[in-house]
């Protein structure tokens, strides 16, 4: 039943973020710049997303990782 309640997160998720991520398209692909630099600029943008989402994941799980370190160290 999770895995049913956490599709359905994802899936309100995705659709509360897509307005955003089609006007970020259309901007992208109406600039005054050449094919090339569109599809740069998209690149640019995509490793943007995914460094800042993934990073911020590392560090927290980082710091539950120290946290239960020093709990284990503690006790």
């Amino acid at each position: 039943m999770t895995s049913q309640i956490d599709d359905k997160k994802v899936r309100d998720t995705r659709d509360d973020l897509q307005p955003g991520i089609d006007n970020l398209t259309s901007q992208i692909k109406s600039a005054a710049v050449s094919d090339t630099d569109k599809a740069t600029l998209a690149l640019r943008a995509g490793k943007a997303i995914v460094s800042n989402v993934a990073e911020e994941i590392l560090v927290n799980q980082f710091a539950v990782t120290l946290s239960k370190e020093d709990e284990d160290t503690t006790a």
